[in-house]
């Protein structure tokens, strides 16, 4: 006599010593609507770190989006990008001073 297996349950079942797989609609992460970045600027009161292991900087930053709401995060530099912003710094402080400058000539 021969007997036919019977077809696959669409339902999970345990047996002893496991357990059903949870579902995958337990680990859903509700939807949310995309926010927008408004700006980004450096996190107060703390400083920027040298990761020599890494050979980066790490500049703590708040990213502030549209909505109100901000979000603490980390922003990475390796050495030929804080080498530009250095330059990029240094050029907008000189640009600034000059208009300084200027303002303070014409309100003679």
């Amino acid at each position: 006599m021969t007997t036919t297996p019977a077809p696959p349950s669409d339902r999970a079942t345990a047996t002893s010593g496991s357990a059903a797989a949870p579902r995958a609609e337990a680990f859903a992460i509700p939807k949310q609507p995309p926010r927008t970045v408004s700006h980004v600027v450096p996190a107060a009161g703390r400083d920027l770190a040298y990761r020599h292991d890494r050979g980066e900087i790490e500049l703590p930053v708040t990213v502030h989006f549209t909505d109100g709401t901000t979000v603490q995060t980390t922003l990475l530099l390796d050495p030929g990008q804080v080498e530009l912003f250095a330059l990029q710094t240094e050029q907008a402080i000189g640009r600034r001073a000059d208009a300084k400058r200027a303002q303070l000539l014409s309100d003679d």
